[in-house]
Parts: structure tokens; sequence; C-alpha cells
């Protein structure tokens, strides 16, 4: 992977561009599901960043759905995204802590999922 240096992304948190570089990938099918991500340490040795930015980066795309950790097996591409709102699913699957996740109901009402 290559870092992002220009200035117009120096306001962008790096988590954010990395978050953007994955997405990316993912949905121009350069990485495919069941592809295994880089552990956080190898990544952050690689782009030369904190280890959290790439925590950071992988809980985001977590908790987006783009990929899910398996215990023992590192992070992996998912195949299909669970339908937005599919919280037994999303909790089932996510392998990293999230904060507080922002749901509605059918009906429009507020719902927050902390795991």
């Amino acid at each position: 992977m290559k870092r992002a240096t220009s200035a117009a992304e120096g306001s962008t948190p790096l988590y954010e561009r990395l978050c953007e570089s994955l997405r990316e990938s993912i949905a121009g099918g350069r990485l495919v599901p069941g592809t295994r991500l880089p552990s956080t340490r190898a990544l952050a040795r690689e782009l030369r960043v904190s280890r959290n930015t790439v925590v950071s980066a992988y809980e985001q795309l977590a908790l987006e759905g783009f990929v899910v950790a398996v215990p023992g097996s590192g992070t992996r591409v998912r195949g299909a995204q669970p339908a937005r709102g599919d919280l037994e699913t999303f909790l089932r699957e996510s392998g990293y802590p999230a904060a507080a996740i922002h749901f509605t109901d059918d009906e429009g009402n507020a719902l927050y999922v902390h795991r």
C-alpha cells in the first residue's frame, strides 16, 4: 500500500485516508472477499504509521461491514455485507471493539448499540 501525502489530504485524519484506500480496493475488486489483510503491526510498519492508526481504520471498516475479524485468522474482506440494521449479525461478526453505533428501527426510532 502507498502512503498518501498530498497537501489536500493533510487535514483528513490518516486512519480515514487508510479506510478510504481500503474501501476503494474492496469496491474495485482488488481485494476480493476472503482476502486476508495484513496484521495491524505489519501494515503499520509498512506504512510507517502508528499501529493505532491501522487499528482505527480496521475498526471503522468492520463497523461499515467491509471486513470481519476472524479470531486466530486475522482480518478478512467480507463477502456479502449484512443488511443495514442487522444488529445480531453485526455483533456476532464484529471482532473489533466498537463505540456506540446509531441505527434506526422501521419506525425511525433511534437505537444505539455499544459493544
